[in-house]
């Protein structure tokens, strides 16, 4: 009954944002399907709704964020009104608008139920569902033609998903020092190299670095001992991995273009394609640079072009790859600041705050420090925002709990000194009774 409990709490709260993904959503459905974008609006509306009814049980930060980005969604509501007489004209331009709210109301529905689920609890139901879709719906992106013909079978953002078992099971190894959870670190690993999402790969490694630079926040103690396993099972890889490869010119080659990718971002590969894309809006970005173009931006014709040809067509939006572009498009600089802004200095002043914080809030905090290198080439989905929601509420009772400890400690202080007063008291007492 009790995992029971713990799964409808995961569910109505994380969960619920993280089945927009394709990595839950194609388990549920059976295989690929066109459900995404109208479980993408249910969640928008969900979670919008669900923010403002448990409003009273936010932070005051959290609770004037939110305030904030509800007052901008009802002025386009009014700009919609006033432009075309309809209240929702471009609905995918409000959908930008309410993506926010996933933030805040993964934050506030844990914030109300406390202590209900842990990052383990999170890194289970990440690990259940990608087992069941490579079993259930992409068994073929294992296999070396795909890996040489680049058909991955995982979107990004379901393989960016992946960092956080990585990072969990790396600094869980470290705690209890059980050789499986390495094992698993590594298991993880290898599928994001193999599935050659390269912004992914940048994305780990800056996690892992990040990982490394808080770890000490969590007290973990790392030794030269911890990492002899590690050396050992990396050397085993490498070994048969570098054979494997040497032997397959195919591989090679691939591999050898995906590192010429990285290094040349925006002269080849997709890259070049996000340049082209970027370019081709930035003198729109410029003459709106404070407030963006909101609707008027969704009612722009396409500009476009790839290979002579338009990418897109025109009435269905543009399709911004990176996240600063879409945001900087949309709302300008003022609606990009309105979502990188406070969730930087929250985060980071929560961080700060806490004296210590457990090794799993430490791999979420390293997770989503990566999400400033993701948006460059990705906007972000709904799932990361969940993300940032969870990790706010893991900060705000980790030092809730502290702060708790302090006065427990403080009290419990008080009263040995109330104690060692009324013997000092009794003392002197009955010294003068006997004189």
């Amino acid at each position: 009954m009790r995992i029971n409990i713990k799964f409808i709490y995961l569910f109505l709260g994380i969960g619920i944002v993280y089945f927009t993904d394709a990595l839950f959503l194609d388990v549920a459905a059976g295989g690929e399907n066109e459900l995404q974008l109208p479980v993408m609006r249910l969640v928008w509306v969900f979670t919008f709704v669900g923010s403002l009814y448990f409003i009273n049980y936010m932070s005051p930060f959290m609770r004037a964020w939110c305030l904030m980005c509800t007052i901008y969604f009802f002025y386009l509501i009014l700009e919609s009104l006033y432009l075309y007489g309809s209240p929702f004209q471009f609905p995918r331009v409000f959908a930008k608008s309410l993506e926010l709210f996933s933030i805040f109301y993964v934050y506030v529905f844990y914030k109300r139920f406390k202590d209900k689920i842990t990052v383990e609890h999170v890194v289970n139901f990440i690990f259940i569902f990608f087992v069941l879709n490579s079993v259930l719906v992409n068994r073929d992106a294992y296999s070396m033609s795909s890996f040489t013909s680049h058909d991955r079978g995982f979107h990004a953002e379901s393989v960016y998903m992946l960092i956080i078992p990585v990072l969990f099971y790396f600094n869980r190894y470290f705690s209890d020092r059980q050789v499986k959870y390495i094992l698993y670190c590594g298991f993880f690993l290898a599928i994001i190299v193999f599935l050659q999402h390269r912004t992914v790969w940048i994305c780990t490694s800056v996690a892992l670095a990040v990982n490394l630079l808080l770890i000490k926040k969590a007290n973990l103690k790392i030794d030269l001992s911890a990492f002899i396993p590690i050396s050992l099972i990396l050397f085993v890889i490498i070994f048969f991995a570098g054979f494997f490869i040497a032997t397959n010119e195919e591989i090679v080659s691939k591999l050898n273009e995906n590192i010429d990718d990285i290094a040349n971002p925006t002269g080849q590969g997709t890259g070049n394609w996000r340049w082209v894309q970027f370019t081709s809006y930035w003198p729109f970005i410029v003459d709106n640079f404070i407030f963006g173009m909101r609707l008027q931006g969704f009612e722009l014709p396409v500009q476009f072009f790839d290979r002579d040809t338009l990418a897109f067509e025109d009435g269905t939006g543009h399709h911004f790859h990176s996240f600063y572009v879409d945001k900087l498009f949309y709302f300008g600089a003022l609606g990009l600041l309105l979502v990188i802004l406070p969730t930087i200095i929250y985060i980071v002043r929560l961080v700060a705050q806490n004296k210590s914080l457990s090794a799993d809030r430490v791999a979420f905090v390293a997770y989503i420090a990566t999400a400033i290198v993701y948006g460059i080439s990705y906007k972000l989905q709904l799932n990361v925002y969940a993300s940032i929601g969870f990790l706010i509420y893991l900060l705000e009772n980790s030092l809730s709990h502290q702060h708790d400890e302090a006065e427990q400690l403080a009290n419990e202080a008080e009263q040995q000194t109330i104690q060692e007063e009324n013997l000092v008291s009794t003392y002197n007492y009955n010294l003068s009774s006997n004189n």
